[in-house]
């Protein structure tokens, strides 16, 4: 199976978001983020509820349900004291109809006799059916968050309700049906898993929209495109993500293809491909990259023609808002008596295209090496910009990060990879004495940096740990042992 490893070393890769600072509350109370909780008495104050927050509290309290189904109705905020002229269940109205992101409920209100305070809230209560059934759940306070902006002079406060929940994220999956791309979207699905995970290691993905006009392309953090969301891209927060598409049977979608290297993606990956190879050890530093010709291709056999050139421009390397990129003409020039000249050139389809090839001179030799479409580290992704549908630009996904102690070792609830019969230490002497085996220890190994191995098509990406110091191992094995005059300084374990 192609890439067997990266499934397990994708686990490996553990992304740490920064936690918003939070005023002290006891136990049972709302949490506050940001300026801290508002406590000035007949201020006003109001509270902003965004759907992807609305429904990842819904999920955190009912996670069987099925989001497809669900219409979420009424929401009110619930007091203990009641508030002096709207009680203690008081309702947000409901700012824009369609469940986009950008959607909210929304409430205004005095802060009567300190009674609209997060210290006061005793939840909220969400109404909503699920297959014509109707429900009501309440979130208690605890599962509750305000994030607080206090206005000038102290008088006014904006509460943004959000989940408390930081070991759970919501992906929250936006699409907008037959609309042109980067307008109107609504909520499509959304999945709540724990945080630094991916959707892969779950089993989970939306259904593909399907549309009349276009052709679903894939998922993007970005209305406008450039940030591809994957089965394997790490969640490591609340996400919202929104589908990407391009219209049917027109060859103007696409002209220039985009190589994204802004941050050596593509000259990272050429090398990777090369060392393996060629059992190599070169540097991006070693390589021509004047030399260098990119040709991408689709699943009906077209494919771009690296030399393309009517006289005007070459595909070059080119820098735009410090975007840099590797740019490739796919203008639709496929004449006939033309083929193997600089004036033929095949259109590749957005929706369609599955690999590129890249070729560059290194020691004076020209290499090429093919890189596929797909969603595994060291493969690339697509994307579209909204309002620019002439430019598609591809992603090549960055390699996984070093494993760490945390990756290797881990805890007694999360185990690492090697936290258990990773060492095995055998007697010399006494054959009566039986093998042990220990799982790797803090202080006694190093890591190599990753690297790759075999083929773009059936390779992985692989780490050596190294023992470097057994005694610790042998101390623990006990009856007075020390490591044996033979034994060599370190052994390495590839994962």
């Amino acid at each position: 199976m192609k890439r067997k490893f990266l499934a397990a070393l994708l686990a490996l890769v553990m992304v740490f978001s920064m936690i918003p600072v939070s005023a002290s509350a006891a136990e049972g109370e709302v949490k506050v983020t940001g300026d801290g909780a508002f406590e000035e008495s007949g201020c006003n104050v109001e509270f902003f509820l965004y759907t992807t927050q609305l429904y990842k509290m819904l999920l955190i309290e009912d996670s069987d349900i099925d989001i497809s189904k669900v219409s979420i109705g009424d929401v009110y905020l619930l007091l203990t004291e009641k508030h002096s002229i709207q009680g203690n269940r008081i309702f947000l109205s409901r700012i824009g109809l369609t469940d986009a992101e950008t959607d909210y409920r929304y409430l205004t209100i005095l802060n009567s006799n300190h009674t609209i305070e997060p210290k006061n809230i005793r939840g909220l209560e969400i109404n909503y059916t699920e297959n014509n059934n109707s429900k009501t759940i309440v979130v208690p306070p605890i599962n509750i968050r305000l994030d607080s902006e206090i206005g000038n002079a102290n008088l006014t406060a904006d509460y943004t309700i959000m989940s408390s929940n930081e070991d759970k994220s919501i992906v929250a999956f936006y699409d907008n049906g037959g609309n042109a791309q980067g307008v109107n979207y609504s909520l499509y699905d959304a999945y709540l898993i724990p945080r630094n995970t991916t959707m892969q290691s779950h089993g989970i993905w939306p259904e593909t929209p399907s549309y009349i006009a276009y052709h679903f392309v894939n998922w993007d953090l970005n209305k406008a495109g450039g940030s591809p969301f994957l089965q394997t891209s790490v969640v490591d927060g609340d996400k919202e993500v929104f589908s990407q598409k391009s219209a049917l049977g027109d060859e103007t979608i696409g002209t220039e293809i985009h190589v994204i290297n802004t941050q050596n993606e593509l000259k990272a990956r050429f090398v990777e491909l090369h060392n393996a190879a060629n059992d190599s050890d070169v540097t991006v530093d070693d390589i021509n990259w004047d030399t260098i010709k990119v040709s991408v291709a689709d699943t009906d056999g077209n494919e771009t023609n690296p030399n393309y050139n009517t006289g005007a421009l070459p595909n070059e390397w080119r820098e735009y808002q410090e975007e840099i990129y590797y740019w490739v003409q796919n203008i639709d020039a496929d004449i006939s008596g033309l083929e193997g000249t600089n004036y033929y050139n095949e259109h590749v389809a957005f929706d369609k295209i599955t690999s590129m090839t890249v070729s560059a001179d290194v020691n004076g030799q020209t290499y090429t090496y093919t890189i596929y479409k797909g969603s595994d580290k060291g493969d690339f992704a697509v994307s579209q910009l909204a309002g620019n549908a002439h430019i598609i630009e591809i992603h090549i996904l960055a390699k996984p990060e070093k494993p760490d102690s945390d990756d290797l070792i881990g805890t007694v609830e999360l185990p690492g990879i090697l936290a258990n019969g990773t060492v095995a230490i055998d007697c010399t002497t006494n054959n009566n004495h039986s093998t042990k085996t220990y799982g790797l220890k803090e202080g006694t190994y190093s890591v190599s940096d990753v690297k790759w191995s075999g083929s773009s098509s059936d390779g992985y990406y692989y780490a050596d740990v190294t023992i470097v110091d057994f005694k610790p191992y042998v101390m623990e094995y006990g009856d007075g042992h020390t490591p044996a005059e033979n034994q060599g300084n370190d052994t390495t374990i590839t994962v």
